[in-house]
Formats: C-alpha cells, sequence, structure tokens
C-alpha cells in the first residue's frame, strides 16, 4: 500500500520523499535529537551534513520504494511547503514499530501527539494491525507521556546502546487498537 497524505487539525503528513532532506537536515542536527536515537539508528555525532541523506539512503529509500515501510514528513497546513520532522512505520520491527523525529522549534505544541494519532488510526485502519510496539529512552518525558495518553502500556525495560555512545534504560511500550481509541476520546 503507497503511503497515502494524511491531514489532521492543523498538520498535513506528507510521504517522505528525498526531495526534502535538506530541509530535514536543518533541524536534524541537534543533539537533543540525535541522542533520543539509538545507535542503529545514527552513529553520526557530530552530525554530518549529509546526515539526513544518508539515513535516507540507508535506511527509509528502500522500504518505502517496496511500500513495506511508510514515512512522512511533517508540515504545518498554515506552512504546507515547509517540512520539519518526520514519522516512520515500519512493520517489520518487532520492538520498534515507529520512529519519530520533530525539530526543536516544534517542540511543546502538541504536534508530536497530533501527529503520532493520526499514524496510528493509520497502523489501525489501513494496515489491520492488532497491536503497535514502539520504544523510547526511559528519560524521555516527553515521548513517554505521549505514550501514556494515547494508551500504551510498557511491556518491557531494557537498556540498549544509544547515539551519545552509553547504553540507557529504553521503554518498550505497546497498545491495543481497543486501548488506543478508548485512550483518545
Amino acid at each position: 500500500m503507497p503511503t497515502p497524505i494524511i491531514e489532521t487539525e492543523r498538520l498535513i503528513l506528507t510521504p517522505r520523499c528525498e526531495e526534502e532532506n535538506a530541509q530535514l537536515q536543518l533541524y536534524f542536527n541537534d543533539w537533543d535529537i540525535i541522542k533520543q536515537m539509538s545507535a542503529g539508528d545514527t552513529r553520526m555525532w557530530p552530525c554530518p551534513p549529509d546526515s539526513v541523506q544518508r539515513l535516507w539512503d540507508i535506511v527509509l529509500k528502500q522500504g518505502m520504494e517496496e511500500d513495506r515501510w511508510h514515512g512522512w514528513s511533517l508540515r504545518l497546513k498554515s506552512d504546507p511547503d515547509h517540512a520539519f520532522g518526520q514519522i516512520v512505520l515500519i512493520p517489520e520491527d518487532q520492538e520498534d514499530e515507529r520512529g519519530f523525529w520533530i525539530g526543536r522549534p516544534y517542540w511543546g505544541k502538541g504536534y508530536a501527539n497530533e501527529a503520532k494519532i493520526a499514524m496510528t488510526k493509520f497502523w489501525f485502519e489501513a494496515l489491520h494491525k492488532p497491536s503497535l510496539t514502539v520504544k523510547c529512552r526511559a528519560d524521555n518525558s516527553g515521548s513517554n507521556r505521549i505514550q501514556e495518553k494515547q494508551g500504551f502500556e510498557v511491556i518491557k525495560t531494557m537498556n540498549e546502546p544509544y547515539a551519545d555512545g552509553e547504553t540507557h534504560q529504553t521503554n518498550i511500550w505497546r497498545v491495543s487498537k481497543e486501548n488506543f481509541y478508548e485512550a483518545i476520546k
């Protein structure tokens, strides 16, 4: 299934494409974003000027071209030509089926929660999945709070290496379709 355009009250989630890599790079070169990513995702700090392009080439491109993965860029409806973050669904990964980051100027405005709700609805309604599993660092209070608001429950805690070269406690969260819809009422 091709990745569709998804609209929310304030956002347009457009299928992720290579042409926006330079625009997204402006936000990605931020230690507070990179340090939240597992070492397998990045292994690149300081962030090279082509890191978003490299991630596209190594991680996203093939999965999206084969319609196995779904990736979106986040845009405001009031500024639809400007991408400021991305969200990716990876149905093949049993412990982390969603990847997400958002540029610092857009933090604290509810965009992450809004985008994750839209993406999770797509997961359940279009892909017909029974549950969604995600992970994040246990000390990432913002992401953990969003998981809680959306009905996710911690199913496991483990230690994992991250881009800062350290091992951190990581929460594995899971939500069923029923619990998700009950939580977002």
